[in-house]
C-alpha cells in the first residue's frame, strides 16, 4: 500500500502519483479559471472531490460536483471551467490493451 495526500494550496496542478503506466494529479480550480481544450493519450478517470466544475467533452457539458465523476477514452478533446473553487483527481491510465 502507498498513502498519498494533496496539497489544498496547491496553484493549480500537482502530480502525486507517477509511475509507470498510471498517472494521478490533482487540479485546483479557482472559481472563473479555464483549462482550455485537450487531449490525454490515456485513459481517464475525473473525480470532483470539492466544488462545482463545468467539464466539456465533445461537444457536451456536464457538472461534476462532490461524488461524481466520469470517465474518456485516450485522445478525447476536453476542457475544464471552475464553477466554484474546485479540487479534482484527474486518473490516468497510460497503459491499456
Amino acid at each position: 500500500m502507498k498513502f498519498y495526500s494533496i496539497d489544498p494550496n496547491v496553484d493549480v496542478v500537482e502530480t502525486p502519483v507517477e509511475e509507470q503506466g498510471r498517472l494521478i494529479r490533482h487540479l485546483h480550480l479557482a472559481k472563473g479559471k479555464q483549462i482550455s481544450e485537450h487531449s490525454a493519450d490515456a485513459l481517464v478517470t475525473v473525480v470532483c472531490l470539492e466544488g462545482k466544475v463545468d467539464f466539456t467533452a465533445l461537444g457536451e457539458t456536464v457538472q461534476l460536483v462532490p461524488g461524481s465523476f466520469l470517465t474518456m477514452e485516450p485522445n478525447e478533446l476536453h476542457s475544464l471551467y471552475g464553477v466554484e473553487e474546485s479540487h479534482v483527481l484527474v486518473i490516468q491510465q497510460l497503459l491499456y490493451p
